[in-house]
Formats: C-alpha cells, structure tokens, sequence
C-alpha cells in the first residue's frame, strides 16, 4: 500500500477518537456536593465530621475568637491545677516536722485523681495509597518514628495488601501491630 492511504487512515482514527471523546464528556453526570453526600448516606457509608466553610469573614473571625477562648480556658485550667499542686507542696513543707509522707505522694494522688485523657489520631487512607504513603501519613501524624520501618513492618507482616479505605481512629501511643491491625480491619 501507498504511504499515503496510511496517513489517510491515521487522521481518520484520530478524527474518530476526538469525536468519542467529545460525546463521552458532553454525557458525563457531575454531581454536587449535596447529591454525593445523600448517595454516600444511601449506601450506608457514616459521616463522622462535619466539614464547614465559613460564609464571611465575620463568622471565621468569630470561630477563631471562639477557639481562643477555649484554649485559654484550658489554660487557665491547667495553671489553676498547677496552683492547686504547688499549694499542697507548700503546705507540705510547713508542716512537714509533723507529716511522715513526702510531698511527692500527695502530687502523685492528685495526678491520679484527674480523668485520663487519651489522645486519637485520624488516618485516612484513600483508594490507591500504598503501604507506603500509609506509612508516610503514619509517621507525620506522630504515631511511628520511622515511615520506612513502619513500612517494612507493614510489608513483613502481610498488612501491605489488607489496608482498608476510609478513616481510622488510632490512639496515641500504640504499638506499631495496634496500628496495622486498626488500618487493615477499620
């Protein structure tokens, strides 16, 4: 055959293909924000935050102020429980001559009556990651002190190819097998 019915057939087949893919883009349903959240619903899937935008500038103001005000809540709590604790030294040490327990004890008593507060952390693993970028969003949340050895832990033990997609909640301070069974059983 000639050269030229090659490139006549070439254009042709591309010709084609553009007006597939213009057909096929024209057809394809987008959907709002609204609509993927009420399917998600439909299929079960649970939302567990809300994710909001602000519609002004005075309402995000407002949530920082809000968000101020709280940390310095907390703060003040904190110092007032330091107050409470430097007090029962003080107290300590002036009657100290009659107290036979050390004032170490007594501190101890306090930090053991306060509530316990443990700490969660959220891992999303979306469809596609890879033990690896798991195991880097591992490492950036806190929870493994090395992404390489928590990757090699997840590859060793077979968690690599059992890593479910969706959000995780792990506690703070959990073993690296704590960890993997949570991402692989969510």
């Amino acid at each position: 055959m000639k050269l030229k019915y090659y490139l006549r057939g070439i254009g042709i087949g591309m010709i084609v293909t553009a007006l597939l893919f213009i057909i096929g883009a024209s057809r394809s349903n987008q959907m709002s924000d609204t609509e993927i959240i009420a399917r998600a619903k439909e299929l079960g899937l649970v939302e567990k935050t809300v994710l909001r935008e602000p519609s002004s500038t005075e309402e995000a103001s407002k949530e920082e102020v809000d968000s101020d005000e709280e940390i310095s809540e907390n703060m003040s709590q904190e110092s007032e429980s330091e107050s409470v604790e430097e007090e029962a030294e003080s107290s300590l040490e002036e009657t100290s001559e009659d107290v036979s327990e050390p004032a170490s004890e007594v501190i101890s008593e306090t930090e053991e009556s306060e509530e316990v507060i443990e700490e969660y952390v959220v891992i999303a693993i979306v469809s596609g990651d890879s033990s690896v970028s798991v195991s880097q969003k591992v490492f950036e949340a806190g929870l493994v002190e090395s992404a390489l050895e928590f990757d090699r832990f997840l590859c060793a033990n077979g968690y690599d190819r059992r890593l479910s997609v969706g959000q995780h909640e792990i506690k703070a301070g959990a073993s690296m097998k704590e960890i993997a069974e949570e991402l692989t059983n969510g």
